[in-house]
């Protein structure tokens, strides 16, 4: 149910982007994933509409309010249709729920990938969180 939330946000953002025309002006507005492989200007904004999604703003707060002292690891599970997103699109996502989830940074990433769309990413915090 909340993919397709997820999936009818990301399609109402992008047709108020395209009505708007938020590519003109001081800001541009644009999708996180679109902004993949790309290095922000200072014009550019990413919305990152996961963040959003209730479940991960109170895994955000159990951390952030310290109901969960001193986590240590963090497990995420992904599953998509093929054409829904991209794998990139993905790791981008997961790996910013990484960092927003936890408020710090991730220093290190490992990765082991079949070549049929499953694997397993190991992403290391800047304080010794492993989330898999």
């Amino acid at each position: 149910m909340e993919s397709i939330i997820a999936s009818n946000v990301e399609s109402a953002l992008r047709d108020l982007l395209r009505k708007y025309g938020f590519t003109r002006g001081e800001l541009e507005l644009r999708q996180g994933v679109d902004l993949i492989g790309s290095r922000l200007t200072a014009r550019q904004v990413p919305l990152l509409t996961w963040r959003g999604v209730r479940k991960f703003v109170e895994l955000r707060n159990i951390i952030k309010d310290s109901t969960i002292e001193n986590p240590c690891l963090l497990r995420f599970a992904v599953f998509s249709s093929k054409g829904d997103w991209s794998f990139k699109a993905l790791l981008y996502r997961e790996l910013d729920l990484i960092e927003y989830i936890t408020g710090r940074r991730i220093v290190s990433v490992n990765a082991c990938l079949n070549g049929e769309g499953t694997g397993n990413v190991i992403a290391i915090t800047d304080n010794g969180i492993l989330c898999s």
